[in-house]
């Protein structure tokens, strides 16, 4: 790169996706020794006796689901792109699951906790606790993380279907081939290997997967029974702290499979004039090309945001639930009664 600019060198260095994995691990680190990461991760109530064991047996085996299960998602991410760049040969292959993996696996982690869920949805109930509200998928949201999730979601199909209907194929091929003409020439159009219909049906499958998977999840969770009447308060906290997990889980997938896809329709976008020889230089102009670039810039980016929310993810759902290791101070008889 003799004449490249300081923006085409950190742009280069950014492309790489062992960056971002290490910048997103090292924004992780940052992210949890401040003081709003201490403060968030302080229980709202917390119990002593036998009401903190019963808590911790409901609920430490689905935080160390989601725990581990983060990280297999971004495992997943990680292992695709380098069997993808560095193991397998895939010039003129379909490697529809590169792209799939990471949101297929966040679907199959949130399957298995809802299943895991469901199963275990009674055991511990002592006495339950009749409440007057209907519990539904939506009561224990995160206030961020749950529109954050389906944004992102929504880009994500917007991006597959937006390059599905700009791709095209060579006599009835798949659907992986961008055309872009030369104006004003006779020269067939250029066709360059593009994000589209061949990766797009099994990215979008996966979508669908993913938010049957999360609403499942979100209302096992919600619409299981209360162990007893004096745990409501700190239950109601370990249930919202399962639908952040939910949340950052859906997300963290979607948003590695939409920086991969981001950057594969980045390089489209990058596609200069056409020199044949004895026929001279020609402009090939796409219509969309400052998009893609801006895409593919901003794919690095996601890519850190990503395994940033991931590894924040299993590190939040390896703290003690409420009772802690050794208990702690317990519910207030006013939370107690109002419970009641």
């Amino acid at each position: 790169m003799p004449n490249a600019t300081l923006p085409d060198i950190v742009g280069a260095i950014l492309s790489s996706p062992a960056v971002s994995l290490l910048l997103g691990i090292v924004v992780a680190a940052l992210v949890s020794v401040t003081p709003w990461w201490r403060t968030r991760r302080v229980p709202a109530a917390r119990l002593t006796g036998d009401g903190a064991l019963a808590l911790a047996a409901r609920h430490t085996p689905e935080r160390r689901l989601l725990a581990v299960g983060a990280l297999a998602v971004l495992a997943t991410g990680v292992t695709v792109e380098v069997l993808a760049r560095h193991v397998l040969t895939l010039s003129g292959q379909v490697s529809w699951w590169r792209y799939a993996a990471p949101v297929f696996s966040a679907a199959a982690v949130l399957a298995v906790l809802a299943l895991l869920i469901t199963i275990r949805r009674v055991r511990g109930t002592t006495r339950p606790v009749v409440t007057g509200a209907r519990r539904t998928w939506l009561s224990f949201r995160p206030r961020v993380g749950l529109p954050a999730a389906g944004l992102s979601l929504l880009a994500l199909v917007l991006t597959t279907i937006a390059a599905g209907c700009a791709s095209s194929n060579i006599h009835g091929g798949p659907f992986v081939f961008l055309e872009i003409p030369a104006p004003n020439t006779d020269v067939d159009p250029i066709r360059v290997w593009f994000f589209g219909w061949a990766y797009g049906i099994a990215v979008l499958i996966c979508c669908a997967l993913l938010a049957v998977s999360a609403v499942w999840a979100l209302t096992a969770n919600a619409t299981r029974p209360f162990l007893r009447a004096e745990t409501v308060p700190a239950e109601h906290h370990e249930r919202a702290r399962i639908a952040a997990g939910i949340a950052q889980i859906a997300t963290g997938g979607v948003l590695l499979t939409l920086a991969t896809a981001w950057r594969f329709i980045g390089d489209a976008g990058r596609i200069g004039p056409l020199t044949i020889e004895d026929a001279g230089t020609f402009e090939t102009v796409w219509r969309y090309a400052d998009i893609a670039g801006a895409a593919g810039a901003a794919a690095p980016v996601l890519e850190v945001v990503a395994v940033a929310l991931l590894v924040l993810s299993a590190l939040s759902m390896r703290s003690s639930a409420p009772g802690g290791r050794a208990g702690g101070s317990a519910v207030s008889p006013l939370q107690t009664e109002g419970a009641r």
